[in-house]
């Protein structure tokens, strides 16, 4: 250990490297989040495994009820609804860096991880207001669920840039 502490991991000899299970750069996050730290050994942010993540033309790729595409290019939840727009993206137990837009036209948006049947157990953010969110998140569940805030039902937002990728590796958290 003393002879790799000062060290980056570009510059670990091959037999430095043997038998090492992860190396993370404490002063470099994963980018947009500041709690994460990539796993240089063995790890790799894979590409976005999520359909249809910027709503171009339609819903495919996701299920729901009462939603409604809009010619934005963006999903949109109809007032007053009460049920969550979805897709099955993750495996439970795997790491992803999971981004989206949202821009918030009144109350707040609700992100989780959830069941095909709209179980949102895994709640990662609610409340969420206009802007870009970054989340790196094991999954211990299978879809991911986008869904009015708690607490009423006056949530009207826009989400755009749905982006889900595999984290390969140990992904370490800062704290």
């Amino acid at each position: 250990v003393k002879s790799i502490m000062n060290k980056n991991y570009d510059s670990l000899s091959a037999s430095e490297k043997t038998d090492l299970v992860s190396w993370w750069n404490l002063d470099s996050t994963i980018p947009g989040v500041a709690t994460a730290v990539y796993d240089n050994h063995g790890g790799a942010i894979g590409s976005n495994i999520v359909s249809n993540g910027d709503f171009e033309t339609n819903l495919d790729g996701w299920t729901t009820a009462w939603w409604e595409w809009n010619a934005l290019g963006a999903y949109h939840p109809v007032s007053g609804d009460h049920k969550p727009l979805y897709q099955q993206a993750c495996v439970v137990g795997e790491t992803y860096l999971i981004t989206f837009d949202v821009n918030i036209i009144q109350g707040a948006a609700k992100f989780s991880l959830g069941t095909n049947t709209g179980n949102t157990s895994q709640v990662i953010a609610h409340g969420l207001g206009t802007g870009s969110y970054s989340y790196v998140v094991t999954a211990a569940y299978e879809y991911i669920v986008f869904n009015r805030n708690n607490g009423g039902s006056n949530n009207e937002y826009y989400v755009d840039n749905v982006s889900v990728k595999l984290i390969n590796g140990n992904t370490g958290t800062l704290s």
